[in-house]
Parts: C-alpha cells; structure tokens; sequence
C-alpha cells in the first residue's frame, strides 16, 4: 500500500511540475508577442509618418509651381502646366487626414483645366474666381501643418 500511494505521488507532481511548466510557457509566449505587437505598430507609425512627409513635400513642390499661376492672368498656354501639376498630385498617395483637402484641390484644378479649355463657359465658375478658391486651399493646406 505505501508503494502505490509513493506511485500516485509522483505521478502527481510529474503532472503538477508539467502543468506549471506550460502555465509559465504560455505566459512567455503571450509576453513575447504583445512585444512584438507594439513592435509592428511602432513599425506602422513610422511607415505611416513618412508616408505623410512624402505627401507633404509633394504638394508643396507642386504648389511652389502653382503660386505664379494664381497671382496673374492665366492663358491656355498655361493649360499644359496646370494639367502636369493636377496630375502630379492626383498621382500622389494620400494620408487619411488630407483627403478631403485633396480632392478638392484636384476638383477645382480640374474646373480650372475645363474654364481654360472654354469646356465650361459659365458666368459663376470663371478662372478668376477658381484662383481665389485654389490660393485659400493653397494656403489651409499651408495653415494645416
């Protein structure tokens, strides 16, 4: 009888010792990967922040090209230099926070190209009118930063 209650006994802390063991196992594990979470996040910030930078230098090139155009009486000669710099920053990939600021700059650049075009002939939208509208997103895009 003191030989099977020994036999159960070891059995027993065989048991308990292997229970502890994958109880502190899991924990490293969990451990482990909420580190390597935060990680991947930290990751996704900076990924994400220099997307921005890229963005941000982006259209402050092209609205450097722009500037002239607002401050003079525009032609159709300088249709093809307003189509380059809407394409550009139509091209550019956008972060979340400047979409709305970007679409309509994309918009009235594009209502500025049909004006010049004589594709819209309309005493409301006239190229005077589109050049204050783009230089006050011109400069809230500016007053964002």
């Amino acid at each position: 009888m003191i030989t099977i209650f020994s036999t159960n006994k070891k059995l027993w802390l065989i048991t308990a010792g292997f229970a502890a063991l994958m109880i502190i196992l899991f924990f490293i594990l969990a451990v482990g990967q909420r580190s390597s979470s935060n990680t991947r996040d930290g990751h996704l910030a900076d990924i994400l922040y220099q997307q921005e930078q890229v963005y941000i230098k982006s259209v402050f090139e092209q609205l450097v090209l722009l500037a002239p155009l607002l401050t003079r009486e525009v032609t159709t000669q300088d249709l093809v230099q307003i189509t380059a710099i809407k394409n550009k920053i139509l091209a550019l990939k956008v972060p979340a926070q400047y979409r709305d600021w970007h679409l309509q700059m994309v918009l009235k650049l594009s209502s500025w190209e049909n004006v010049l075009a004589g594709k819209i002939k309309s005493k409301n939208i006239t190229s005077t009118s589109l050049q204050r509208e783009l230089s006050k997103l011109a400069s809230d895009f500016d007053s964002s930063l």
